[in-house]
Formats: structure tokens, sequence, C-alpha cells
């Protein structure tokens, strides 16, 4: 005989106040009959339980659905989705202790984030990453699976599928080449002008070499990081808060409470009906990232930043989203809008 767990944590109520916990234990019992095996419940016991939201563990999914199907409403609960079921598996895959009876909650990955993030702060160098990484893996116990370069580090880093992509903008701001059939361009069909810099004659064959463009942006695509605040069951409860606090008469605490918010949930009751539906808030202000070296050369970034968390909690780094880096060296003006254009069709 051998037992299954299961505990899930379940809403319960349409009211969206605290869900109930449930505990069903399953015992199932193997079986041959006429040769095959099969599975009986020989006992099945529901109970209400205050334990912590876990994942489901080594259930047969027959069972599981037959479950959830008779205890649970429709709608209640489901299965992960393809994509959110891939990355919680390349997340424990990363997750691994470095070695055997480590401290707990230390893993390959955490290292991994901590070097990286110490790189963009002092902006280390790559070789750099290197010594350090290397003399972290010798300095641990025999056997640990510690990172051992910079490259090793950013390709496990590059398990969150956080992915950008270079899109290369006429010299003018006319146009960027992105999208069916501008991507294919070579000149602008707006000023007519070129999309590459001139290549300098040389004896190897220029078609292998690589165009270099007179201006490029970097766009980190939104949906996929959003979708990561719903897989945090802490931070999921939080996107509805929006919608869910109250306020004084006549005191603004938060976005939400703003004459123009109110305005366009009027305007669009559909998208207002639902509280997890995401409200965004856009800024962005030019920068020198070169300090006074670089003269007037300038960067524009593109921020946004979730409007549906509490105040505390929008406007804290780790929930402020750069989407757009908009090349300078002069200011965009009018462009904007061009290079809003890969962010707005996602959204």
């Amino acid at each position: 005989m051998f037992g299954h767990v299961m505990e899930k944590c379940c809403n319960l109520n349409t009211n969206m106040k605290p869900a109930m916990k449930i505990l069903i234990t399953i015992h199932i019992k193997p079986m041959r009959r006429n040769g095959i095996l099969k599975h009986t419940w020989e006992n099945l016991s529901l109970q209400e339980t205050c334990l912590c939201h876990k994942q489901v563990v080594g259930m047969v999914p027959e069972v599981v659905n037959i479950l959830v199907n008779i205890f649970l409403p429709d709608n209640a609960w489901e299965f992960p989705n393809v994509d959110s079921a891939s990355f919680f598996n390349r997340l424990n895959m990363a997750s691994e202790p470095f070695y055997d009876n480590c401290v707990e909650r230390l893993s390959k990955f955490l290292l991994a984030a901590d070097v990286m993030h110490i790189k963009t702060n002092h902006n280390l160098a790559e070789t750099c990453v290197d010594d350090v990484s290397h003399l972290i893996h010798k300095i641990l116990p025999k056997g640990n699976v510690a990172s051992q370069s910079y490259y090793e580090t950013e390709k496990l880093m590059c398990t969150l599928s956080m992915p950008y992509h270079r899109i290369d903008i006429c010299q003018n701001n006319c146009m960027i080449y992105w999208g069916d059939p501008d991507e294919n361009l070579i000149v602008c069909k707006f000023c007519e002008h070129l999309r590459y810099k001139p290549q300098k004659t040389s004896r190897k064959d220029s078609s292998t070499r690589k165009r270099i463009p007179y201006k490029r942006m970097f766009y980190l695509p939104l949906a996929d990081r959003l979708k990561r605040l719903y897989l945090s069951e802490r931070i999921a409860t939080h996107m509805r808060w929006h919608a869910e606090h109250t306020s004084q008469d006549g005191k603004m605490e938060h976005p939400s409470d703003d004459k123009a918010c109110k305005h366009f949930q009027e305007l669009y009751p559909e998208f207002a009906s639902n509280s997890r539906n995401i409200y965004l808030g856009l800024c962005t202000d030019g920068f020198n990232p070169f300090g006074s070296s670089g003269g007037n050369y300038s960067l524009w970034p593109i921020i946004l930043t979730p409007y549906n968390l509490p105040p505390d909690m929008c406007m804290k780094r780790e929930y402020l989203y750069l989407s757009i880096l908009v090349p300078g060296r002069n200011h965009p003006k009018r462009s904007l809008d061009i290079f809003l254009r890969p962010l707005i069709e996602e959204l």
C-alpha cells in the first residue's frame, strides 16, 4: 500500500474572500486482475485544514481529475498551463543544491543571480566574473555544481526565458525596421536614408561580413514578465488590490482613486469588470549613460509599472519593468510613438 497526499489551496468563494484550505488524502492499492495492473481506492478522506499551499505531489492525474470534479466547484482549480509548468520545471532544475548537505535554499541558481547582480552594479568585466566564479568553485567542497565562468552563469540565467530584441532604426527616426515587410528593407521608405553603414572594401567576401546599422533600439517583451506576477501566490493576491481597497472620500491614495482612472473604467466596462486585468503606467526620461565624458549623448529608457499593486509595492525597483531603450544622441520628440510600436502591438 502506498499513499499520496495533495494539499491545495482552493478558492471556494466567488466574493474573493480568503480561500479554504483542503487536505485530500488518498490511499491507492495496486491490484492485478486478469494480468492487468489496476488501482483501487482503499481509503478516501476529506477535511479542512490550515496548512500552507503546496504543489501536487505524486498524484495520479486521473485520480486528481476525479477528485476535482467531485469535491471542487467548476473553475475552482486547474493544473498549471504548459508555459507555467515548463518554467517551474526549469527553475527546479536550476535550483539544485551546490553540494550534499549544503545550507538550505542555497542553490546554483541563487549564486548565479547574485553574481550577475554584482556584475551589473559594479560594471565588472567578463574576465573578472570568470576569475570570481572559478574561485568560488574552488573554495566550495568537491563535487559542487557552481558555475565556473561567466558563460555558464549567463547560460543558467537564460532559463528564466527573458528575451530581448534588437531592432534597427532609421537614422532620422522615421521608422523602425520591424515586422513584415519593414524588417527586410534596406532603405527608409520615408526619407530614403540607408539602413546600414557602408562597408569598407577588402579582399574578403563582403556578403559574409555582418552589416552595421546606423541606429538600433532594444525591446524587452513585457507579456512574459507580467505573467510571472501571477505565478506567485503572494503577488497574485496583491494584483487585485486596486479594485478591492477602500479609500476616504476626496483623498487620493492610489492612481485607481483618480478621476481619470474612473473615467477609463466607465469607457471600458468590460475591461474594468475583471480586477485581474493589468493597468500599466508608462514613464520615460533621457539621461547621459556615460556621465560628463559622453558629451551630449543621451539614452531614453521607457519603463512600465503595474498599477494593480499597492502603493508600497508598485514603485519598488523589482516592479519597474524596463521595456524599451531609445538610443540618442538627440531627443526623440514626436518620434516617440514610433519606438512604442512593438510594445503597443504586444499589448
